[in-house]
């Protein structure tokens, strides 16, 4: 009995490391299949030193049917867009966070007005001042593939999302210089006519075609009108 026993005891432990290495294997077998997640199951960001309370709340749209968050999947931050309990969700950015290209959204997250953009910033996490290396960024919301990167009308790509004019305009800021000693410029982007212009020159453009728009309306209107109209 003793010797059944000595010879039944390296079975059960080479029973006890396959139930043991198995379980193992499979936890691999699901780490690989989950691109950009190290030891542990830890995402690019937080490899990088970004918690993930650092991307803030899910935004909602102005009419509160959908939301939009940063968020990282495996592959680094990136922006999606769903409903309110993430469940549904699409990808409107694919930023590949690695050493050699880290580019990243940042917050703001702003809605246009009517719902159909959403803007927001890029920036390289591992610059020295990442507000020089950032610039403003819309995307449809219902199309990643039309994602437009703002420049300053001087080509300048150092540029951050302030809020949005109208349901066609965001106002923007952008650095008079790399040193931050110059200050800042307020810019307009048009998204339909993809224009950026200084602020100053956008309201000017809009007063002159409001008083035009006036003046057409005032010569085709019958004698007396235009005085009854504006209440002279």
């Amino acid at each position: 009995m003793r010797y059944t026993n000595i010879l039944c005891f390296p079975a059960l432990i080479a029973a006890t490391m396959i139930l043991t290495v198995a379980p193992l294997k499979a936890q691999g077998a699901a780490a690989k299949g989950k691109p950009g997640l190290g030891k542990g199951g830890r995402t690019p960001s937080l490899r990088a030193g970004i918690p993930p309370e650092a991307f803030g709340s899910p935004v909602a749209s102005p009419d509160k049917s959908r939301w939009a968050w940063i968020a990282d999947d495996g592959t680094g931050p990136n922006l999606f867009v769903g409903n309110r309990t993430r469940k549904v969700k699409t990808k409107l950015t694919n930023y590949k966070f690695t050493p050699a290209e880290d580019l990243m959204p940042g917050l703001p997250i702003l809605w246009s007005p009517d719902g159909k953009w959403i803007a927001f910033y890029e920036y390289s996490h591992s610059a020295r001042n990442p507000t020089v290396s950032s610039h403003a960024v819309v995307v449809n919301p219902d199309n990643a593939s039309d994602l437009r990167r703002i420049n300053e009308p001087s080509g300048e790509l150092d540029t951050r999302p302030a809020r949005w004019e109208s349901e066609d305009a965001l106002l923007f800021k952008g650095l008079k210089d790399a040193n931050l000693n110059g200050g800042e410029d307020v810019f307009v982007y048009e998204v339909h006519a993809g224009r950026s212009q200084l602020e100053t020159a956008w309201l000017a453009a809009l007063a002159a075609a409001r008083a035009h728009a006036d003046s057409v309306a005032a010569a085709a209107a019958p004698a007396g009108a235009p005085a009854a109209a504006t209440g002279k």
